[in-house]
């Protein structure tokens, strides 16, 4: 059973029943549920996962730090939950504090770096995509006051601007590392530049997809395990990536690949070019963004 799951049994058998007794009305005085950083918030945990940061434990979301008394009620019936359910160790301390009680705001902070949420497309772009994903992953146990399920939706749906922006990204540097950097590493001989080119390609390539999708990409090392949720492309494309890193048939599998970035594109109306350089279409691509200051913004190559 994932660990996500195993945490909303825990949750139900252990934690709502301990807080109701002292608190009656507490469903309808927080959030409940898992989300953050770690594996088992995105599903990806398997048994590897359990050596840290994993095991039975959720998140308490309450609006406001305010009330003092009530922040600190809360941590004490969460701390005094058992250390251990069915065998496993129960995730109640410990540092950095990914379960317990969280400040909504002070929750989301963690992942944008603001005390409120994104209102410009330019405070949008601040945010790393993959902060962005541990902030609205996981699972909502139970949320009757609704104020961290709204703020969450909101972060879910990213303004098509930062999205076509993020898209140009990644065909820039995907298009500079494997069709042009990786090929010129090939006929030095330098094969630390061809490792380094490769790898930018994959990942480059591999978040170009999560956004052609609509989804925000994990973290690196979740990058390829999530791919076949992005969509058809993302389906497809997946165990090419796979032979790519095996280094089979490397040269075709860029061109492939890119091509098939390139078709995505075009299905999104994103570019009319002809070209199969995926860098030719970043003038096309820019040209979708309304916004000018995020348009002119200088890509990282």
């Amino acid at each position: 059973m994932s660990g996500l799951k195993i945490s909303k049994q825990f949750f139900l058998e252990e934690g709502l029943p301990a807080l109701k007794d002292i608190f009656p009305d507490i469903d309808h005085m927080a959030a409940f549920g898992m989300a953050g950083e770690g594996s088992d918030c995105f599903g990806y945990d398997d048994e590897i996962s359990r050596d840290h940061d994993w095991g039975p434990g959720f998140c308490i979301w309450i609006e406001s730090a305010a009330d003092d008394n009530l922040n600190t009620e809360l941590k004490k019936v969460y701390e005094n939950l058992p250390r251990k359910w069915k065998g496993l160790k129960t995730r109640l301390t410990g540092a950095p504090a990914r379960t317990g009680v969280f400040e909504i705001s002070a929750f989301f902070k963690q992942f944008t770096g603001m005390d409120r949420i994104p209102e410009s497309v330019l405070e949008w772009w601040a945010i790393p995509d993959f902060m962005l994903a541990a902030a609205t992953n996981g699972e909502v146990f139970s949320d009757y006051p609704g104020v961290f399920s709204a703020d969450r939706a909101y972060l879910s749906a990213i303004p098509e601007d930062v999205r076509v922006k993020h898209i140009a990204q990644y065909a820039f540097q995907a298009g500079q590392s494997g069709q042009y950097n990786y090929l010129r590493a090939l006929r030095r001989g330098d094969i630390p530049a061809q490792n380094l080119a490769l790898s930018r390609f994959g990942e480059s390539a591999m978040k170009m997809l999560y956004h052609l999708g609509c989804r925000y990409p994990p973290y690196y090392k979740w990058l390829h395990r999530g791919l076949i949720d992005t969509g058809e492309a993302g389906k497809q494309l997946s165990p090419l990536f796979i032979k790519l890193f095996e280094k089979k048939e490397v040269i075709d599998i860029i061109e492939t690949i890119s091509s098939r970035l390139i078709e995505e594109i075009k299905n999104q109306d994103l570019s009319d070019g002809g070209s199969d350089f995926l860098i030719d279409h970043l003038a096309d691509i820019h040209d979708r963004i309304s916004s000018k200051e995020l348009a002119i913004l200088k890509i990282e190559p």
